[in-house]
């Protein structure tokens, strides 16, 4: 019998895997304007101090319904509302900063820009405008303008937890690891019950193979959140690392009972079974996932690599070829040749005919 080497191909641990974005959404709740706080006053026009609060009142209950239809995802009644709110007081950097983050979720980039810039020409202590410009800096692969915002963010609000998640996610881009590790510890620290730090740091220690502290982040994370797809598949690949292959058995079967039709679960719990040596259960996985995926070329990889072993020579073949030309389609040569020589030297092993 040949000796086969199971081929590890385990979808690789992601630093950005959720949707969710960092943006943070202000309203006034009767907050004095950067010029009020400052005392700068037109002297030329008559204070009426009931007519103001009544004003300030009307703005911060627009604002607060654009908040509620932002949270909604309702952009058109929350772009009204703030629009109000700006229409009311021209000079809110409030209104300014949440259609900003409007115009963002709209993908209007310049638009977005402008309100962020807006926002900040109003009041130069608005920490969130700097967190969100900040962030749409870094979409736009403007790094260093965005390290500099969320750097302002975080010296004119040293709790503001927002601006050291995303630094921390700018440096994990930039494979900054312990300086990432730092802002999302801090992010903890002023936000404990914030899912996505104890993910994203989960994340940097799985990348610095520290597999018992991502254990334990994924964990925190699937305990405030049971349903969190993407923590169970991380910390599922890092029992696989750890050689703990029930535990990750257990992950992928959370997985799947969340979504039946997830084959990135059906395919690395078919890579535990199959490392533990259930070989039936592991081709059972590697079907599904092909059933649901078919042209996912690992599976068939590793389907035939199981299927040899078991002395089912022509169907493992055929799933080697299978695997082949799949990797050859989605251009991975690295894998396709790897493949070939592989069949190639099953030319001289007896009953491994390879056929057409």
């Amino acid at each position: 019998m040949f000796n086969i080497k199971i081929k590890n191909n385990r979808f690789p641990l992601t630093l950005i895997a959720t949707s969710v974005l960092f943006l943070g959404i202000s309203s006034i709740h009767n907050k004095p304007s950067y010029a009020q706080k400052n005392n700068v006053v037109d002297r030329q026009k008559p204070f009426n101090l009931a007519g103001e609060r009544t004003k300030r009142n009307h703005i911060e209950t627009y604002l607060n319904r654009g908040n509620l239809y932002y949270g909604r995802q309702q952009w058109k009644l929350a772009l009204d509302n703030y629009e109000i709110a700006i229409r009311l007081d021209p000079n809110n950097a409030y209104g300014y900063l949440n259609r900003g983050n409007v115009y963002y979720q709209q993908k209007q980039w310049k638009l977005a820009l402008d309100d962020y810039n807006r926002a900040i020409e109003l009041d130069p202590y608005l920490a969130m405008a700097y967190n969100n410009r900040g962030w749409l800096y870094w979409e736009q692969k403007k790094s260093q303008l965005a390290l500099d915002d969320f750097e302002r963010a975080i010296e004119i609000s040293p709790n503001l937890a927002l601006a050291y998640n995303n630094r921390g996610l700018l440096y994990a881009q930039e494979k900054r690891w312990e300086l990432a590790v730092a802002d999302f510890s801090k992010a903890i620290e002023m936000s404990p019950n914030s899912i996505l730090s104890y993910y994203y740091r989960a994340l940097i220690y799985s990348e610095q193979q520290q597999w018992t502290l991502a254990v334990a982040d994924f964990s925190k994370a699937i305990e405030m959140s049971p349903n969190f797809v993407e923590a169970y598949q991380n910390r599922s690949l890092v029992y696989l690392q750890q050689k703990e292959w029930e535990l990750a058995i257990a992950d992928c079967d959370r997985l799947i009972e969340i979504n039946p039709r997830n084959f990135e679960a059906y395919y690395n719990r078919g890579l535990s079974y199959q490392k533990s040596k259930q070989y039936q259960n592991a081709i059972a996985d590697y079907s599904k996932a092909i059933q649901i995926n078919p042209k996912l070329a690992p599976a068939y990889l590793n389907r035939g690599l199981v299927r040899y072993q078991l002395e089912q020579i022509q169907t493992g073949i055929k799933d080697l070829k299978t695997s082949a030309r799949l990797y050859r389609e989605q251009g991975n040569r690295n894998e396709y040749q790897k493949i070939m020589i592989f069949l190639k030297r099953l030319q001289t092993i007896p009953g491994a005919e390879l056929g057409a």
